[in-house]
């Protein structure tokens, strides 16, 4: 699977926690834009994906899914965790 990112720009979204045992204290979500290309699709198509609180956005360029986006869950089927995304280059 292709994954193309053709912007470095981070999508911030923040606010306050309205449920729970931490409700009124302040969250930030940090995004960026990706497209990806599916089998069967002419096309690509548009997605978000979420940043960790500190990392560095992608750069622009093509990337694969990395094996660490990968995990067996409890009942023994493959799952996405994390996604970690790596170069097409490597």
């Amino acid at each position: 699977m292709k994954i193309e990112i053709q912007s470095a720009e981070v999508i911030t979204q923040s606010g306050l926690i309205s449920k729970g045992p931490r409700q009124g204290q302040p969250y930030s979500i940090r995004k960026q834009t990706v497209w990806v290309y599916l089998a069967g699709s002419p096309y690509p198509v548009r997605a978000v994906i979420n940043l960790e609180d500190n990392a560095a956005p992608y750069q622009p360029g093509d990337y694969v899914l990395g094996e660490q986006s990968f995990y067996v869950d409890k009942f023994g089927g493959l799952a996405l965790g994390r996604l970690q995304l790596i170069p097409a280059s490597k």
